[in-house]
């Protein structure tokens, strides 16, 4: 059913991610699909914001998530994976990944909060769901 899986992670929740992984393999094993696991460094592209730090800290915080995401992945999938880090937007950068991988379903996990916050400004998994062309599915976790 599904040839091509997005799974985005959110790195700053390892024990989330290793739960949608889990169900990401089981879904590929299940339907014979691909994974490709990615996740979103924020941006250092504004020239205020790049003025705080080094000239090498974009490189240094790049290298470190490659590890990171290599970490969780590398060796415990029985499915094909490929990986990839986007800087930028959350939501915008998966929704562009999705659509440059004709991704045919993004699996996002999610874990819902009472916040009065996030239910105003909403989640990067409503905005993904919201304007994907692939199928989402949101996880709960």
């Amino acid at each position: 059913m599904f040839k091509k899986i997005l799974v985005p992670i959110d790195m700053q929740r390892t024990g989330q991610a290793v739960e949608i992984l889990k169900i990401a393999n089981q879904l590929a094993e299940q339907f014979g699909s691909s994974l490709h696991v990615m996740t979103v460094m924020p941006g250092f592209g504004m020239p205020i914001v790049a003025t705080y730090f080094p000239a090498d800290a974009k490189s240094k915080a790049r290298k470190i998530l490659e590890e990171k995401l290599a970490a969780l992945v590398v060796g415990k999938m029985s499915a094909k994976v490929t990986m990839s880090i986007s800087e930028g937007k959350r939501a915008d950068e998966i929704l562009k990944v999705a659509k440059r991988r004709k991704s045919d379903l993004i699996l996002i996990g999610s874990k819902m909060s009472d916040r009065l916050s996030d239910a105003i400004l909403g989640s990067v998994g409503t905005k993904v769901a919201q304007r994907a062309t692939a199928s989402v599915m949101i996880v709960r976790l």
